[in-house]
């Protein structure tokens, strides 16, 4: 680089002045670039600044835990003298604490109480932690990995695992840690893995994530084996799929579709062209029959599984992929299990008087077509017939505490899922619960109807935690700890919207899956 007479200064390509250097500068691409750079400085800056926020409420939830278990210890000789109450059982009050803290968070119970057993673990245990995420350098996330990933390591090695954790939490997303934390813990205690697994495996489940544009994800939780295999199977029955004349599917599709048929009806049949199709071990159609290749020899052919998998501890040693044969419909061990999926079709749209969009039980709007497509499988139907103007529903049965099939029908298709904030269990999979507790006729003024303005889905968790009692020190039942009524109009009509009230006085409100104006008699 040399000097200029001019005062510049030379590169070996170019020459720079005072002068250009301040026009780019005050270029306005340059100009650009450092507004944006201050903008992520300040999205950078109020990162952190939440995720300060983050343990201060983290701090705040194990305050209100100290409070509840406070509260509950309190001796009966002190309730009595201040006329104080506490849960009925220490489970109740810790399921009430999870649902009154998964409101304040605006979560399901579930994520509540993982975040009452985060607060309790990383301000008593990982302080380290905790300064961490003050200081804004991880996230919440990380801090509840970190409690979740050291269940069950004795606790001289508790501060080993988050020393050697933080190192990497700082340096990788909620995501990317879980993988490594669990890395960790293994290589601190590797002995405890069968202990681990056989405790996780109690926990496996399916799940159902609604997408957009009428579509879903299925997933199955299960042992990391099961899944490999099946993921194996699913991958080589695609492959073959897609080496038949006139497959036009990608191999993504073909995955999706070969699990869905599986699921759904056992086999493959309607995905496999009879006239070319060659199962996966490579028998032809002749090879099958619709009871299945060793009928003829095995009587309960029918009950065969359809993978068998080698196994030896958590690895997969083999897999056998079993022939996927076009089998008759029907013919499995659980044949007579068929897919119940419950569609609701306004009958103006029928009709073709309005493009109102059918409903899909537990999920929501779906296209006309795909409803259409569903009621052409169905065996048959549930009406629930409405007026065509004002949408009132005209069936009832209102006599006994037994909730007529019509009306619980009519209930679960209002409700769609249980009724409590933040719970998505489907309604038809739920309990039908008397918001006022049902009495006989000449007890009727005491006592709830069974009726729709008295009746609400509710799942199982918190159709208990619903009914959980305040007892005084004499042991006394004083009331129910949550609150339920039904919204009124000015005509003393329910709206189909319910209000909860929390054991602190908070207020909740959830709204119908439907609204629909059930039938009166002052409707007419």
């Amino acid at each position: 680089m040399g000097e200029n007479v001019g005062g510049g200064v030379s590169n070996g390509h170019m020459t720079t002045t005072p002068d250009f250097a301040a026009e780019m500068a005050n270029h306005p691409a340059m100009r650009a670039m450092e507004e944006l750079r201050g903008t992520i400085e300040q999205i950078e800056a109020q990162t952190r600044v939440m995720n300060g926020a983050e343990a201060s409420r983290l701090e705040l939830i194990e305050k209100a835990r100290r409070q509840m278990r406070a509260m509950q210890a309190v001796p009966d000789a002190e309730l009595r003298r201040t006329g104080g109450v506490r849960f009925q059982s220490d489970e109740l009050a810790d399921r009430s604490l999870a649902q009154e803290i998964g409101h304040a968070l605006g979560v399901h119970e579930r994520t509540g109480g993982n975040r009452i057993y985060c607060a309790e673990v990383v301000t008593t245990e990982f302080t380290a932690t905790l300064e961490t995420l003050r200081e804004g350098r991880i996230a919440v996330g990380h801090a509840q990995t970190m409690a979740d990933t050291a269940i069950g390591l004795p606790q001289e090695q508790r501060l080993e695992f988050e020393r050697l954790a933080l190192k990497k939490a700082v340096q990788q997303t909620s995501n990317q840690f879980i993988t490594t934390a669990r890395k960790i813990r293994d290589k601190l205690q590797p002995e405890l893995l069968e202990e681990r697994h056989r405790t996780a495996f109690d926990d496996r489940d399916t799940r159902i994530d609604p997408a957009h544009d009428a579509m879903a994800r299925f997933t199955i939780h299960h042992s990391v084996a099961t899944i490999f295999g099946i993921s194996d199977r699913i991958d080589a029955i695609a492959r073959h799929l897609k080496t038949l004349p006139g497959e036009k599917r990608t191999l993504t599709q073909l995955r999706a579709d070969v699990a869905a048929q599986i699921l759904l009806h056992g086999d493959i049949y309607d995905d496999v062209p009879v006239e070319t199709a060659t199962d996966v071990a490579g028998a032809t159609p002749a090879d099958t029959t619709a009871d299945g290749p060793d009928a003829a020899t095995n009587p309960d052919a029918d009950n065969e599984p359809l993978i068998e998998a080698t196994l030896k501890g958590d690895a997969i040693v083999g897999v056998e992929r079993v022939p996927v044969s076009p089998r008759a419909p029907g013919r499995g061990r659980y044949a007579r299990f068929r897919p119940t999926v419950h569609v609701t079709v306004p009958v103006m749209t029928l009709l073709g008087q309005t493009d109102e969009p059918a409903s899909l039980d537990g999920y929501g709007p779906i296209p006309l077509s795909m409803a259409k497509d569903i009621a052409g499988e169905a065996s048959g139907f549930i009406r629930i017939l409405t007026h065509p103007e004002t949408g009132a529903v005209l069936s009832v049965g209102r006599d006994s505490y037994r909730v007529p099939k019509d009306l619980a029908r009519w209930v679960q298709t209002r409700d769609g899922t249980c009724r409590q904030r933040y719970c998505a269990r489907p309604a038809r999979r739920s309990d039908i619960d008397h918001t006022i507790a049902w009495t006989p006729q000449k007890w009727r003024p005491k006592g709830g109807q069974t009726s729709d303005d008295n009746l609400a889905c509710l799942c199982g968790s918190h159709h208990t935690s619903k009914h959980a009692l305040l007892v005084n020190g004499w042991g006394t039942i004083v009331g129910e700890a949550w609150g339920l009524r039904h919204e009124t109009d000015t005509n003393g009509h329910t709206t189909g919207t319910i209000i909860w009230t929390t054991p602190t006085g908070r207020e909740y409100s959830t709204e119908p899956e439907l609204k629909m104006e059930p039938y009166r008699p002052d409707a007419d």
